[in-house]
Formats: C-alpha cells, structure tokens, sequence
C-alpha cells in the first residue's frame, strides 16, 4: 500500500518557512501603524486649523457640521445623470420622503460641512470638506450683476445645452460661458459662448467681465486662504487652456472672456430642481455657486449627506458637484427672468385678439 502524503507541518517555532512570511507581517505592522498614527496626526491638525480659520469667520458650533463619513456612493463614476438618481434610490430607497427631517444648516452664517478626523476617509477623496457656504460673497454687487442677467435674457440669446438639461437637472433654461473639452478631444469655447449674434455677445462679455471682478475675485481670495493647493492647480489649467491656439485667439477678439476662477461660467433661470451629479466635472475640484434673485425656498439639498443648505442672494456655496449628489427644493420669487416675460408676452397677445 502507498504510504499517505504527510500534511503540511502547521506554523510553529520549530517550522521557520511558515514563520517566515508571519514574520514579514510582523515587520509590516509596525509601519502599518507609524502611517496610521501620521495619517490621524495630521488630520487633527487639519481639524485644528480649520477650527481656528472658523473661529477667524466668526463660526460658532453650530456652524461647523463633522461628517461620519464621505459619500462613496459614485467614487466610480455613473454613465448618466439619469443613472445617477436610479443609484440613489437603489443605496437609500425612499430617501424622497426624508428630506423634511434632513438636517438644516444655520440660515445667516458661514457654513461647512467637514469630515470628522477621526473617521476614515476614503482613498478617492482628496478633500475633507465637500460643502462649504460663505455667506458674504459678493453683497453689494447683487443689483448690478441682476440687472445684467435680465437684459441678457432680453436679448433672447440661443440655447445650446437646455433640451438636453431638462431631462437630467432642471427644466430651466441654462447658458455655459466659457471654456470645457466634454464630447471633444481639446478644449474649445461652448457654442452657448461663441454662436450668438453680436447683442448676445456684448452682454456675454459684460458678464464675464463683471462676474470675473465680482465674484472671481472673491472666490480666489477664499480659496487662496483656505485651499491654495487647488487654487493653484485650477490657474495652471486655466492657464494652459489659454495657451490653445483657438481659444487664445477667441480671447484676442474677446479678452473679457479670459476668467481667473473658473473655466464656464454656468447661468441658469430658476433651479436644478432634479437630483443628479456633474458626470463631467473633476472630482477633486470645487464647483462655486453664487446665488442671484429675490426669492424663498430653494434649499440645496444633498441626499447621500442627509444635508439641507438654505441659500440667499449674495452667498457663494464651494461644492463638489462630482462626488455629492445634489438638487434644489421649489422657491417662490423672481429666480426666472425669462420665463415670466414670455408668459406675459404671450398675455399681450391674447388681448390683441380678443380685442
């Protein structure tokens, strides 16, 4: 009869191949720690000077919203807008319902929504704090830069990107101005910047002109003090974006189009009313909302965050629109221009006829 295999001698001082790659575990864990302790470090340190830069703003604790966690629900990125929202009811099913008990951030003050250092933060993130409200943007510009919005929809300038939008983020028309390389290889101007007759044009110069000086300026001073790492990535982007030869040479007959703090400038009448998040925007870098109109309602919300953020005229929100789902509730008020010109347009008409 053959003789039965040995087994395998089982880990034991006397069996030093076993021990061996046990031993190797053994050497790793220490190092595995030393990281950790490093990695806890220097996110107190962070936490530390965040509370120092808030109590700078004049925030109290009520102002400061610690996260458990970071949304990982589209670290890997979903194909649509339209996919995006089926994912948010497959991982919170019913979450519709639960946005009244959502918590509600402070109305008349800075606000931020940062990740408490003690928790894990997941590898893809490369920020700790998703959503950031300063609440005195750009006050005393609203008037100006609210008249300028009005008599650019009175120019009735053509809509490129609306039909598309309204299936995946609001109904509202919207406008992008500016530079961006989706469904192309280089970057180029968006037609909603560069085909327009010439009355639509003059007020898009205006606007990014203005709003460069109104709002980019301010949105640079508070990244500067508080995100400088991504502040100056964004001005390298931009600044080799310029550099293409087309745009450079759109920018020689147009230079109010060169912007300092942002790539498009994104208008839109009302709201995006419906939940989704910006499949096409870097996931590392804000996305800056400024806020324009005499309204109520209209929270921000963010479902994955359980957040509900009111916003007022004047305010500027830092979000990253990649990683956060996001949409905003109804508002009453004067947030679409256009569409009530038109409803009244239409009014006049029907007088004419009856008459």
């Amino acid at each position: 009869m053959d003789e039965l295999p040995v087994p395998s001698s089982p880990p034991s001082p006397s069996n030093p191949t076993v021990m061996a790659s046990d031993g190797e575990k053994e050497k790793k864990r220490p190092r595995k720690r030393a990281r950790h302790a490093r990695s806890q470090a220097k996110l107190a340190e962070k936490r530390a000077d965040y509370v120092a830069y808030a109590q700078e703003l004049g925030l109290g604790d009520n102002d400061i919203h610690l996260l458990d966690t970071l949304p990982t629900l589209f670290i890997k990125k979903p194909r649509s807008a339209e996919r995006s929202r089926e994912m948010l009811e497959e991982a919170y099913p019913g979450w519709e319902a639960e946005v009244p008990t959502f918590t509600t951030a402070p109305a008349d003050s800075d606000w931020v929504a940062v990740l408490d250092p003690e928790k894990p933060r997941p590898a893809a993130w490369l920020m700790d704090n998703p959503v950031v409200r300063i609440n005195d943007g750009f006050g005393k510009h609203i008037n100006t830069l609210s008249h300028l919005l009005q008599e650019f929809y009175a120019a009735n300038p053509k809509e490129y990107a609306s039909a598309r939008d309204a299936n995946s983020r609001s109904p509202y028309p919207g406008y992008h101005f500016g530079v961006w390389r989706k469904y192309q290889i280089e970057a180029r101007f968006t037609k909603d910047t560069t085909e327009q007759d010439i009355r639509a044009k003059s007020y898009i110069n205006a606007m990014a002109a203005i709003f460069s000086e109104a709002v980019g300026d301010r949105v640079k001073q508070l990244m500067r003090a508080r995100w400088p790492e991504l502040l100056e990535e964004r001005e390298r982007i931009l600044e080799y974006s310029y550099s293409l030869p087309d745009i450079a040479e759109e920018i020689r007959q147009r230079p109010a189009l060169r912007q300092g703090a942002w790539h498009v400038l994104a208008v839109r009448e009302g709201a995006a009313s419906i939940p989704h998040i910006d499949v096409g925007d870097d996931h590392h870098q804000f996305t800056v909302i400024f806020v324009l109109g005499d309204f109520v309602g209209g929270d921000l919300v963010f479902p994955d965050l359980k957040l509900r953020v009111p916003l007022r005229p004047g305010q500027i929100l830092f979000l990253n629109t990649r990683r956060v789902a996001h949409y905003a509730l109804p508002f009453k008020g004067t947030r679409d221009y256009r569409k009530a010109k038109a409803a009244e347009e239409e009014e006049e008409k029907g007088k004419g006829k009856a008459e």
